[in-house]
Order: C-alpha cells, then sequence, then structure tokens
C-alpha cells in the first residue's frame, strides 16, 4: 500500500513538471542563409551591422553579414578559412573577431566590409574570443571538455601568455574593460584585471555551461547543456539555480544560448528548436510554439525587440515576441 501511494504521489510531481505553459509567437519568419552549414554564433555590432559564424567543423567557414538590423543576410567574402568558427568578438571601433579550429582567427577591421585570417596556434581550438579594449584580446579553448586554455594576445593576435585549466572552455563575455566572465564544463571564471588572471566561481557544478549573458559587470545569466539555468546578481559571490536540469519532474532541455534584454525578460534555445522565455528573472521559464526541428546555438535580441536565432543545417529564423 506504501509503495502504492509512493507511485502515486511520483507519477503526479512528473505530471505536474511536465505541464508546460505554451507561448504564441507574434511571427516566425524564416531567413535564407545561402548555407546548409552550422551557423554557431550570431551578434550585433550596432544597430545596424549583425555577424553570424559558423560553417562545417573539419571541412569550411562561413561568415554572413547583414547591414539592415538582420532582415536580409549574404554570404561575406574572406580569405579561406579551413574550418568551422566559434567565437564572436568585437570593439567598439568596428572590429570583427571570429575564432575557430587549428587556431584560426577571421577578422575584419572595418565592421565586416573586408576580411583578413591568421592562425593564431594550428594545435588549439578557440571556442570564443574577446576584446577588452583594442589593444588586448582574449582567446578560449577547449579540448573535447576535458582541458582548456585562455591566451592573452596583443592587437595584432600574437600570443603573450596562456593558461591551461582541467576542463573545457565555452563562452566568453567581457562586462567591461576589466571584468570578464567565461563559461566552461562545471563551472564559471572571472577576471577583474583585464583577463591577466581568472578566479573559479563556487558553487556551480553539474553541467556543462554553454550559453552566458552578462548583463552588468555583476548580473550574470548562464545555462547548459543539461538545461540548468543559474543567475549571479552579485557578481559571482553568490548563485542562484534558477533552473535544475537534472529535476526529473522538469521539462529536460539541452541549452546552448541564453540572452537576457533587462533584468526580468530572457530567453533561452537548444536542440530541436526549443526556445523557452522568462519574464521573472528565470525563476518561471515558458516554451514558445514548435518552429523548427534543427538545434538552435546561438540568439541575439535585435534593435526593434524581435529575436534572431540561427543553428544546424544553415537555421536563421526572426521571431516577433511583441
Amino acid at each position: 500500500m506504501i509503495k502504492k501511494i509512493t507511485y502515486t504521489i511520483i507519477l503526479c510531481l512528473l505530471l505536474t513538471g511536465c505541464k508546460k505553459d505554451l507561448l504564441h509567437w507574434q511571427k516566425v519568419s524564416e531567413i535564407n542563409s545561402f548555407t546548409a552549414s552550422r551557423l554557431n554564433h550570431i551578434k550585433f555590432i550596432n544597430d545596424s551591422v549583425c555577424i553570424i559564424g559558423g560553417g562545417e567543423k573539419f571541412s569550411r567557414a562561413e561568415v554572413l553579414r547583414s547591414v539592415d538590423r538582420g532582415y536580409t543576410w549574404e554570404l561575406d567574402s574572406f580569405p579561406v578559412a579551413g574550418k568551422g568558427l566559434y567565437g564572436l568578438g568585437t570593439t567598439n571601433d568596428g572590429r570583427i573577431y571570429l575564432s575557430g579550429i587549428n587556431g584560426e582567427v577571421v577578422y575584419s577591421l572595418n565592421y565586416g566590409k573586408t576580411w583578413q585570417i591568421r592562425q593564431v596556434n594550428p594545435s588549439i581550438y578557440y571556442v570564443g574570443i574577446s576584446f577588452p579594449d583594442k589593444n588586448k584580446g582574449l582567446l578560449i579553448s577547449t579540448n573535447v571538455q576535458t582541458d582548456g586554455s585562455i591566451s592573452v594576445t596583443d592587437s595584432n593576435l600574437n600570443v603573450l601568455k596562456s593558461t591551461a585549466y582541467p576542463f573545457g572552455l565555452n563562452n566568453i563575455i567581457m562586462a567591461n574593460t576589466s571584468i570578464g566572465y567565461i563559461s566552461g564544463y562545471g563551472g564559471v571564471l572571472k577576471t577583474i584585471d583585464e583577463g591577466q588572471t581568472w578566479s573559479y566561481l563556487t558553487p556551480v557544478g553539474n553541467d556543462n555551461y554553454t550559453g552566458m549573458q552578462v548583463l552588468n559587470e555583476n548580473e550574470v545569466w548562464i545555462c547548459g547543456y543539461g538545461g540548468s539555468i543559474l543567475h549571479t546578481s552579485d557578481g559571482g559571490v553568490s548563485w542562484q539555480r534558477l533552473r535544475n536540469g537534472n529535476d526529473i519532474t522538469l521539462a529536460s532541455y539541452h541549452l546552448y544560448d541564453i540572452v537576457f534584454k533587462d533584468n526580468l525578460n530572457g530567453w533561452a534555445v537548444g536542440e530541436n528548436g526549443k526556445v523557452i522565455h522568462t519574464d521573472d528573472g528565470g525563476h518561471h521559464w515558458m516554451e514558445y510554439d514548435h518552429f523548427t526541428d534543427n538545434a538552435l546555438l546561438s540568439i541575439a535580441i535585435c534593435p526593434n525587440g524581435d529575436l534572431l536565432t540561427c543553428g544546424e543545417n544553415g537555421a536563421l529564423f526572426r521571431l516577433s515576441v511583441n
């Protein structure tokens, strides 16, 4: 009898947890990306120019550019990079850097009008790149999530210092010239000295943190492949687990990226076209209508409040939420 009651309680919890709020898009527009390759990272450079980096992991690179706030796109011409591009970093003066396999960095000094290529280290898989200022670059790497590295470069991408870590690193975002964060396998790193040194923030384990949003130097959200979502409002001194990916009463998500437009409203994207939304700072997440089976790997907020998301097989969508 006790076993039967216990089973009934667990079943009720599972049914309650699987019950989802379903949100409806005002409009979903599929955009021609002119490629069937993976699109890994999307970012607005200013109110008009938006860049996407991607390609096939071991065979080709792709760079897409929009100059009309993400409505239409073209494949950019650039020196041939033989591998996929994963990291995307920018500076305030219009420089754009895309990093990838075999230590290749494709970069533009003029908002993506023309491109150049530099091989920084042929044995490194650079998945993230950032520039605290125009004179210093930061490159992060991963090796099948078992180890990673942070490299400090000068403005010409010459490596000045490299530090190894015993876990893979996935994403780097600088909140300002001094303070920045790196999300990785089981943890988050923070710098307060322009990337010269990094400290490990705890406790943030039990997931591979693939996506990160740094709203300011203290406000950070991270999401994981296992479906966890965490938030700090004090610069990583303490973390609140807003969603536990290991909770069997919750829907199972594999998440890749997360974005917030303010302290309350945010979106996360993941496998099988999953898009979820919160309007209370991440305490409660709701699913949107399904519109693609492709994994969505990156998401950005357009100047008018629409969302742009991209992913596998050249998937590129503009989503109206207002």
